[in-house]
């Protein structure tokens, strides 16, 4: 909340915190194909190791998919969405 009682905004662009979160996002966008079958859960904790844990990438994936950028192509499989 601010001083003001108001809840304030997520994503706030100026928060250092959160360009490191879109930046993160991002490199794991970048390991993820637009291909059909996507990419395992497994080897994308693997791919990305910089990011974080298992549990910090489950976390971000599962934000991406809220977002729209990454689809849930099968059980533990992800991809980008298909350009039609």
């Amino acid at each position: 909340e601010d001083e003001t009682g108001l809840f304030i905004q997520w994503g706030n662009q100026d928060d250092p915190d959160d360009a490191t979160r879109r930046e993160l996002e991002g490199k794991l966008l970048a390991l993820v194909p637009d291909t059909t079958e996507g990419i395992g859960f497994a080897e994308l904790v693997t791919a990305a190791g910089e990011v974080g844990s298992r549990a910090t990438v489950h976390r971000y994936v599962q934000q991406l998919v809220q977002d729209g950028a990454l689809v849930k192509a099968a059980y533990g499989r992800y991809r980008r969405p298909l350009n039609n």
